[in-house]
């Protein structure tokens, strides 16, 4: 057995050890990571996909969670033999968003990372660690990565930024962001704040990527030291173990490279995307006549379900939610099952998206998460306007009924789970509503799009999807496809300012006394059928 290379830094306040860990027979590398007493490893596996089924590159991210790393007795409940939990599918997906456009465009291998908490400390951030051992593991690897990838969670406390802050300054600060990018550009942003305005939030992802940079060099320092240690263990098991299924891989590359449903596949997406791509930055309207800061028109109904104590329908084209709330007991609020995270909350969200999307046939393998991530978004949206428990004692269940959606993550969503709880009297601070952009960008032109749809949001080089009050953000979600400058996002995120002020200017309604019962059907179509950011101007208009 060989002796593992240690990587010793401070990252911010924390105390970061990686390691070249000793498992990696059968994966193609693994590696360990501690900060404090956290203990995460990752490992790294590459293979041929199979021929008869040629989607292009295939990632895959898993993320577990022991049992034991919670050094106490889990429940009798705990599962054994199943797949992630809400809390793990969540934390795969954003090492998934932060990594998916790292790697090769022109790779049509199948790439699967698999990341386990070996060790909890509740002070420690864990998206954090799962996304810096997941670099280091990809840095490590022969996987076809562009460049090396870091991360940094910034929060924003007292009027000052903390770089990768303990949870204590976490749950009090008024501003979180989790960044991560290379050392040029940023792919993917997670931010939840207390209705905060987008310049902060701006200067926020800008510090988070100016301090990333020291993390990036020491993942590259420790790829230095540890590829050696790799390539003379790669020579002495030189000879090849499975010889009959290499024979079949070869085989099997061979019929791949001469199957043209693929090519054909492949060249009609990248062919609409640059006819996309050329129509809105030419100055030419969108998909369906629309202006480029114009939102389809959207209709609310509120007080559908009798039976519950409050609900809510959105509609928006080819988007349906239905939302209600069920209003239950503060003497006994519901506990987490999970044995590494026991706290009891007063605000549940439970997301029940459809089977199949709209026109598609095929069965979509990430679709059973998405219900999770939706959940989440939604969570982080209203968190900053929901009442203390002085205020309102009483827990809250609001039950996602998404019918039909052509966004995996759809904003419309937002609104109607805030009009839902307006309609069963939650006193909610002020109205939440949810806006999706886009932008796309060349050396001579910006172009800035809001409710992105069909062959646009192929062609996008930023997706944002943004929630919050007309006061300020309470959550935003950033995934950069291309490297992108600041000033971009300022655009970006001001011209969602305005959609986003003007939705939650009409969306308000007036909310029932508390504890009392649900309220007759009423139809709100008229507040948002409209375009409601053409008052602002339209700097894209054509």
């Amino acid at each position: 057995m060989r002796t593992p290379f240690d990587q010793v830094f401070h990252y911010g306040q924390l105390p970061c050890v990686l390691q070249q860990a000793d498992f990696d027979e059968l994966a193609d590398k693994a590696v360990r990571l501690k900060i404090g007493n956290m203990l995460l490893s990752a490992t790294a596996t590459r293979r041929a996909p199979d021929w008869l089924k040629p989607d292009g590159l295939a990632l895959t991210v898993e993320y577990y969670e022991c049992n034991a790393a919670a050094s106490g007795l889990a429940p009798v409940n705990t599962r054994r033999e199943s797949g992630m939990t809400p809390r793990e599918s969540g934390i795969a997906h954003t090492v998934y968003r932060a990594i998916q456009h790292c790697c090769d465009p022109h790779c049509r291998d199948e790439i699967q990372i698999v990341v386990n908490m070996v060790s909890l400390d509740p002070g420690c951030d864990v998206e954090l660690g799962a996304l810096l051992v997941t670099s280091a593991v990809l840095r490590l690897s022969d996987l076809p990565v562009i460049a090396t990838l870091g991360a940094a969670r910034v929060a924003l406390s007292k009027g000052r930024f903390t770089l990768n802050p303990s949870s204590d300054i976490r749950a009090q600060a008024d501003l979180t962001v989790l960044a991560s990018g290379t050392a040029q550009t940023l792919t993917m942003v997670n931010a939840q704040a207390a209705e905060m305005p987008e310049d902060v939030v701006i200067d926020a992802i800008a510090f988070a990527h100016l301090q990333m940079q020291a993390c990036i060099k020491e993942i590259e320092a420790f790829a230095e030291q540890a590829l050696p240690v790799a390539t003379a263990k790669q020579a002495l098991a030189s000879f090849d173990r499975y010889p009959l299924w290499r024979a079949v891989e070869a085989m099997r590359t061979t019929a791949r490279s001469q199957d043209a449903a693929y090519a054909r596949m492949a060249a009609a997406k990248a062919f609409d995307a640059q006819l996309v791509r050329t129509r809105l930055l030419g100055g030419q309207l969108r998909t369906g006549g629309r202006h480029a800061l114009h939102l389809r028109p959207s209709s609310t109904r509120c007080g559908l379900l009798p039976e519950a104590n409050g609900s809510a329908l959105v509609s928006q084209n080819q988007n349906q939610t239905l939302c209600s709330v069920t209003l239950g007991n503060a003497s006994v609020p519901p506990q987490l099952s999970s044995p590494l995270n026991r706290s009891r909350e007063r605000f549940l969200v439970h997301v029940q998206m459809p089977t199949l999307d709209a026109r598609e046939v095929e069965r979509d393998r990430m679709l059973e998460h998405r219900d999770w991530q939706l959940a989440a978004f939604i969570k982080n949206a209203l968190a900053a306007v929901l009442p203390t428990k002085s205020v309102y004692p009483r827990t809250c269940r609001l039950a996602v009924e998404v019918r039909e959606s052509s966004d995996p993550i759809p904003m419309h969503s937002v609104c109607a789970a805030s009009l839902a709880l307006q309609n069963a009297g939650v006193p909610l601070r002020h109205p939440v509503v949810g806006v999706s952009a886009g932008a796309l960008h060349n050396r001579q032109r910006n172009y800035v799009l809001l409710d992105a749809i069909g062959p646009e949001l192929l062609a996008l080089d930023v997706q944002a999807r943004l929630a919050g009050t007309a006061v300020g953000v309470t959550a935003l979600q950033l995934d950069l496809r291309s490297p992108t400058p600041l000033t971009v996002l300022h655009e970006l995120l001001a011209r969602a300012r305005d959609a986003r002020q003007d939705l939650a200017a009409h969306l308000a309604m007036p909310s029932r006394p508390p504890f009392s019962s649900p309220a007759a059907e009423t139809d709100a179509s008229a507040l948002m059928n409209r375009s409601p950011v053409g008052l602002h101007g339209d700097p894209n208009a054509h």
